[in-house]
């Protein structure tokens, strides 16, 4: 071989690497906008490893759908709480988006904030990882909720995997479980369990609202819609939906908020609702928002049904539109839905969660689809890589 043809296949093989060396977005990270995964995954961030998430949150494994490897979260428990041995407080569930990790629920929810400023009257948080960046919305009846969504999100697949069983452990574990590595160990009161998160979250708190009523006693979250009601009637029996309190936000440019629907088929499933809907002006804070240079939208409406079921309080069931918004994280929601939230119970809720979960070490995790795609790119680039070098050396020879 002459050398003009050594350095041809030596550029070529060249070139070939640098095809497959992964695309950054200019910030490093994802390039996420609402629930749309680009091609470049948060670094760190598989189901039982988020390498962002900040050391002060213990984190809790234990094996789970849809394959029996780890399912992990990590918890907030309020210096508050860990001052007073005596204090027995809720359970906040907390639901990051899809395309998403649970660090980035931790960072901009606003749930650890409200939760730190509320001194003995405050409320543990927990920010689990879904699978594959992603939330089962459509719980234990999949096949009817694709049908029933079947045109109303053009482009948008419901994931499968069964994350009401792993939601339902990690409250279990939370409640139950004695075990010293449990950081919420005999402080959360199991009649006040609640669930909230945003956008793809959103739908999981729905879901699990839906088909837990029996542990979760009030449900509020943001910029997401209840996946897969088709016959209410048939699924509050199907399901026992017990009534239950729900505190809808999001914008009024968001399209995965802007039906009533969701609103309709909680007031159905709590009955005896007022028939009329009370409709009230909302002031938010004014936030200037650095990355856009502009104010976050300040105006909104409640919308409320009252008088719904016979429990005491009255279940309610509100929605917030703040005008003007779309598909995006908002921070003032979570003392306004913790508002809502606080006065619900759920009677009976301690015997409703199966026996605790053993926790299990991270370490064995399996990663999930796509941290193993980005080990095999790695290895693809390093045979590449190998064989470039050996090229070289032929070449040089």
């Amino acid at each position: 071989m002459t050398p003009a043809p050594k350095k041809t296949l030596l550029l070529g093989l060249l070139m070939l690497l640098q095809c497959t060396a992964p695309v950054l977005a200019k910030d490093g990270k994802t390039g996420y906008t609402g629930d749309v995964k680009t091609t470049v995954k948060d670094v760190g961030c598989t189901r039982s490893e988020d390498s962002t998430m900040d050391n002060l949150y213990p984190k809790t494994c234990i094996a789970g759908p849809p394959d029996g490897g780890l399912r992990c979260w990590w918890t907030h428990v309020p210096a508050a709480v860990k001052s007073d041995a005596s204090l027995k407080v809720p359970l906040v569930i907390d639901m990051h988006g899809g395309g998403l990790c649970a660090h980035h629920e931790a960072l901009a929810s606003g749930f650890k904030q409200v939760s730190d400023s509320l001194g003995g009257n405050t409320f543990i948080v927990a920010w689990p990882q879904g699978y594959d960046y992603q939330w089962g919305t459509c719980g234990s009846d999949c096949d009817k909720a694709k049908t029933a969504n079947a045109g109303k999100n053009a482009g948008k697949a419901i994931a499968s995997q069964d994350d009401l069983t792993f939601l339902t452990n990690l409250v279990a574990y939370m409640v139950k479980n004695q075990a010293a590595a449990n950081p919420a160990k005999g402080r959360v009161d199991p009649e006040r369990v609640y669930s909230t998160g945003f956008s793809m979250g959103c739908m999981m708190s729905h879901r699990l609202a839906m088909e837990r009523s029996n542990i979760v006693a009030a449900f509020g979250c943001h910029g997401g819609q209840l996946i897969g009601h088709y016959n209410l009637t048939e699924q509050k029996k199907q399901y026992g939906i017990q009534p239950t309190a729900a505190y809808m936000t999001g914008g009024t440019e968001d399209h995965w908020f802007n039906s009533f629907d969701s609103m309709d088929a909680w007031a159905t499933f709590a009955g005896g609702c007022a028939s009329e809907m009370t409709n009230t002006t909302v002031e938010l804070p004014r936030v200037f928002v650095e990355k856009t240079g502009s104010y976050k939208p300040t105006n909104a409406t409640l919308r409320v049904r009252s008088s719904c079921g016979s429990s005491t309080p009255a279940v309610e069931v509100a929605r917030l539109e703040i005008a003007g918004a779309g598909h995006v994280m908002d921070n003032r929601m979570a003392n306004l839905t913790w508002q809502f939230l606080k006065k619900y119970k759920r009677a009976g809720a301690l015997a409703a969660p199966p026996a605790s979960p053993n926790a299990t070490a991270a370490a064995a995790s399996p990663s999930n689809k796509s941290a193993a795609a980005a080990t095999n790119q790695t290895a693809a680039r390093g045979l590449l890589l190998l064989a470039v070098v050996v090229l070289a050396a032929a070449v040089v020879y």
